[in-house]
This record gives C-alpha cells, sequence and structure tokens, in this order.
C-alpha cells in the first residue's frame, strides 16, 4: 500500500520524537554518575585523535588516544555497575515482600483509626513456623495477655489476625509476617546454585547471617513506609510483645 506524504512525515515526527526520548534517557541514565568525565575524556580522545591524524607516524599520538578511549570505556563500565548495584540494592526479596505486607495487611489494619498493629519481630525464620508461633502466643497467655483472633479489617472476614490485650491496657492487633519464610526458599536456592557453580554449600553461620540482613531490611522498609504515611505510632515491630500492652 503506498504511503501518503503526510504520512511520511508522521513517522518522520514520531521517530524525532523517539530520538528525543532516548536521548533523555540516556542523560538521566548518566547524568550524576560520571557524565561530565566522559564528556571530558571524549573530548580530549577526540583532539589528540586529530593531532595523531596530522602526525601518522607519530605512535606517541596513537597511545594517548588509545589510554583515553580505554579511560572512557572504564568510566562507562563504573557507571554500568553503579546502576546495576543500585538496583539490586533497592528491589530486594525482602522489600518486595515488605511492600506486599504493608499494602496488603497493615493498611488494612489501620484503616480502622483506633487500631494499633504490633509486628513480631523474629530472630530466626523458623520462629514463624506455625508450631513456634503457637508455643509464643502460649507464652504471651503465660504473662497475662489475652489472644484471640479475629477477623482482619476490611476484608470481609476472609482472613483473620490476632487481637492480643492485657486487663490494664488497650487492644492492640498482633501479626506474625509468615511472609518472611519465602526467605527461606531462596536461600535454598541460593544454596543450591552456589552448589552446583562453585562445588561448595553456605554454611550455618553464613545462612543466618544473610537471613539476619533480609529481616533487617523487611523491617527497616516497613518501617520508612510508615513513617512515610505518618503511621509509625501505629505500626510497632518487636519481639517482645507483652511489654506494648
Amino acid at each position: 500500500m503506498a504511503q501518503s506524504p503526510a504520512g511520511s512525515r508522521a513517522d518522520g515526527q514520531s521517530g524525532w520524537a523517539n530520538y528525543r526520548t532516548y536521548v533523555r534517557l540516556v542523560y538521566r541514565r548518566y547524568r550524576q554518575r560520571g557524565l561530565i568525565a566522559i564528556g571530558f575524556a571524549t573530548l580530549a580522545a577526540l583532539l589528540t585523535l586529530w593531532q595523531a591524524a596530522q602526525a601518522p607516524a607519530d605512535i606517541d599520538q596513537w597511545i594517548k588516544v588509545s589510554t583515553l578511549l580505554s579511560a572512557i570505556f572504564a568510566v562507562l563500565a563504573a557507571v554500568w555497575s553503579s546502576m546495576k548495584s543500585d538496583i539490586e540494592g533497592k528491589y530486594t526479596l525482602a522489600l518486595a515482600l515488605a511492600h506486599g505486607y504493608y499494602q496488603n495487611l497493615a493498611l488494612r489494619v489501620l484503616s480502622d483509626p483506633a487500631a494499633r498493629l504490633i509486628v513480631y519481630r523474629p530472630r530466626t525464620l523458623e520462629s514463624l513456623e506455625p508450631a513456634q508461633v503457637q508455643d509464643t502466643c502460649q507464652r504471651l497467655q503465660g504473662e497475662g495477655v489475652t489472644v484471640r483472633e479475629v477477623p482482619l479489617p476490611g476484608d470481609d472476614g476472609a482472613r483473620s489476625l490476632l487481637q492480643v490485650s492485657k486487663a490494664s491496657g488497650a487492644n492492640a492487633y498482633l501479626d506474625f509476617p509468615r511472609t518472611l519464610r519465602t526467605l527461606s526458599s531462596l536461600l535454598d536456592y541460593r544454596d543450591r546454585e552456589y552448589k552446583a557453580t562453585t562445588g561448595g554449600f553456605f554454611t550455618p553461620e553464613h545462612r543466618a547471617l544473610v537471613t539476619s540482613q533480609l529481616i533487617d531490611e523487611f523491617f527497616e522498609e516497613l518501617r520508612k513506609m510508615a513513617a512515610l504515611e505518618k503511621q509509625e505510632d501505629r505500626i510497632v515491630a518487636t519481639d517482645n510483645i507483652s511489654s506494648l500492652l
């Protein structure tokens, strides 16, 4: 099918717009990450290349060109590595779990203006297993805390969580963030991957350290989200539940 001149102009304008968008994206990606250094190194390389072209037999000039080009590529590699580190640092599984937990549970609890949410902060992932959770609830009852299961606010009774109280204190909701148990599956996978690629395995000490770091990431992100919504006084993470009642 023949294309009209108007269509050609439109495609040309669209192509130019896409090109400008691409340039803007490239600039945003590299600004404050070595853009100025790359610009100066490129300019120096071009000037040196021009000088080398004036005297092709001068090997020193060509050495300078290769050195400057190497510097440019080194800066680009450093920029890319920095960006990759930022992405990996800002989008880990622990952070994703924290956002899902906050959106799907914490906000529903806080839909009750008088509600307060206590999130049990485990020291190990094993303490979130059903038997361990039951033991913790029995220990709380032994400390004079009333523990009962209630529907999750705003969830039409499809899900439930715990409500805890003392005779002398106000009610509070209590939740054990079982979503963190997903991290155990991740660690198992990384252990198998490490074994397949290196022949080694995670030591118990290494696994415990990584687990602790991931748990810390989860609760730090939860704290940040609560602070952003000005709800930090209504969401408390602790393993000493009775002291807050």
